[in-house]
């Protein structure tokens, strides 16, 4: 099973609202538990498999104007983490990719109006080449999917972008 909802908002910790935190915690963080807690119970009846979350590197690192995502995203991240130990004895490994900048519409949307956000030129300087392929994140999901080692991990994959 695949998981990767998610939405984006751009505001401070001063200007996010409680309803925009509940929201984008709503849709990033406790759709994926739920439904998670909808379906384990099949993929156990069916001797086991993968449950691979879609996170965000920027559950590992700061960024400007990006309190609710980056928070809601670390936690899918501890989520896989915490499912992979309660599912261990059930041959289900949990684990959650965490890409970098994709050419996304949701990374166009954000881009195409950078006087809403001064901070996102710091953020990033350096990237438009640099953005992650999809065909690199579909071939770890298919690698992850045929191994039965690797569990309660989040990978980054961000084309260097957490090492600066």
């Amino acid at each position: 099973m695949i998981l990767a909802a998610g939405i984006l908002e751009v505001k401070n910790f001063k200007n996010t609202t409680l309803e925009d935190w509940n929201r984008t915690l709503e849709i990033n963080l406790t759709a994926n538990y739920m439904i998670c807690k909808a379906l384990v119970d099949n993929i156990i009846a069916c001797g086991g498999g993968h449950i691979i979350f879609i996170g965000s590197v920027m559950s590992k690192v700061a960024g400007y104007d990006l309190l609710t995502y980056s928070v809601s995203k670390a936690g899918v991240a501890h989520l896989a983490a915490n499912l992979a130990l309660d599912l261990l004895n059930e041959e289900i490994y949990v684990n959650c990719i965490c890409p970098g900048f994709m050419n996304t519409e949701m990374y166009q949307k954000v881009n195409q109006a950078p006087e809403k956000n001064i901070n996102w030129i710091h953020t990033l300087a350096g990237l438009k080449n640099k953005f992650v392929r999809i065909e690199d994140i579909v071939n770890l999901i298919y690698f992850l999917i045929n191994q039965q080692s690797i569990n309660g991990q989040a990978i980054i994959v961000d084309n260097g972008y957490s090492i600066r």
